[in-house]
């Protein structure tokens, strides 16, 4: 996860994570888009050796209705 923009990700997932729940408490809410970050990026490294940034966040909406269901 040392990668070039990888925490321009995490933050991307913070800021929509908490413009989601803003009705949330703000630290479960954090604990959760860390969370979820690191997930999609282990999910992810059972193929890839290197995970980049954007193929996170491509793999989000993936990721996100696996949880849906």
């Amino acid at each position: 996860m040392a990668t070039g923009g990888m925490g321009d990700t995490l933050t991307g997932i913070l800021a929509a994570f908490l413009a989601q729940f803003h009705n949330q408490d703000s630290i479960a809410v954090i604990d959760a888009a860390v969370y979820f970050h690191s997930y999609v990026a282990r999910e992810l490294s059972q193929d890839n050796y290197v995970t980049l940034p954007s193929i996170i966040c491509q793999t989000i909406p993936t990721i996100m209705r696996r949880f849906a269901n």
